[in-house]
């Protein structure tokens, strides 16, 4: 149910609902620190609760983009994976690539455009190729000129999703160019890429 409230607030588009989500951000990310190291049962079940939680709030700053979502953002795109040594942990370790994922995507709808940039450039450089293929998604959904140089870099990756979520982005861009690159990106040898 708090799932629903968030994207309630989220979906009014008004600046009003972004003191209510950053304090509920706020509020997971210090329940997360609380709840570090403890893996019962029980604190498995609330780490899973308070994840999905951060994970709706985070995708609902990013769709008000308003620059008071910043430390809630970059929180959770610096969110580490976490050790696994069982299958709770495992799960928990998706969650909070989800979480690092929500972080990614928000950079799509932040007004910031430069800030925005600058952090989904950052992201085009982590180990995680599903990572570097949800900023490349990033970059191409705001749609802006300045990402035409890091979905270009992005082409070179050598993981084939993020060539392709960076051939899609620079097809959505209407920057002098672009064609170049995109034609380049027929040649791929992946399949998924062409």
């Amino acid at each position: 149910t708090v799932g629903l409230g968030v994207r309630a607030l989220a979906e009014t588009g008004r600046d009003e609902a972004v003191p209510p989500l950053v304090r509920l951000g706020s509020a997971m990310r210090s329940e997360m620190v609380r709840l570090a190291g403890e893996t019962t049962a029980v604190t498995f079940a609330r780490h899973v609760e308070v994840l999905t939680t951060a994970i709706e709030v985070v995708r609902a700053l990013g769709r008000l983009g308003d620059g008071r979502a910043w430390p809630l953002i970059e929180w959770a795109l610096g969110v580490r994976p976490g050790q696994v040594a069982s299958v709770a942990d495992l799960r928990l370790r998706e969650r909070r690539w989800e979480l690092r994922r929500a972080g990614v995507l928000a950079l799509a709808g932040m007004r910031d455009h430069a800030r925005a940039q600058a952090r989904a450039s950052r992201v085009l450089g982590d180990r995680d190729p599903r990572l570097r293929a949800e900023a490349a998604r990033a970059i191409g959904l705001r749609g802006e000129s300045a990402g035409f140089g890091l979905l270009r870099r992005a082409l070179r990756d050598h993981d084939p999703e993020v060539r392709w979520e960076a051939a899609r982005g620079l097809g959505g861009l209407k920057t002098p160019g672009v064609a170049a690159p995109l034609l380049q990106a027929l040649g791929d040898p992946h399949p998924r890429v062409v």
